[in-house]
């Protein structure tokens, strides 16, 4: 279970499905596409194309967690949507 006592900000990278990455190449992407480090309780969210895995990763100043969801067939995480510009 992930426990969200303390966290700080989510984020979703959008337009990274390899499920295959860990977290040093999450991480890169994290710098290049939101243009900014980790800080302690951010949660970072990256996604399969059709919304059946998950991967959370977290940092707390001194390590890096990962949290994964599977879903079963028929069933698939909500769709991350922006309003606006």
């Amino acid at each position: 279970m992930l426990s969200v006592t303390g966290l700080g900000h989510f984020y979703y990278v959008r337009d990274f499905t390899d499920m295959r990455c860990k977290h040093s190449r999450v991480l890169s992407i994290i710098r290049e596409q939101l243009h900014c480090e980790p800080n302690a309780g951010d949660v970072f969210m990256v996604m399969l194309h059709n919304r059946r895995i998950i991967r959370m990763f977290t940092y707390d100043n001194r390590s890096y967690g990962l949290f994964e969801k599977r879903f079963v067939a028929g069933h698939q995480f909500m769709r991350v949507e922006r309003e606006g510009s």
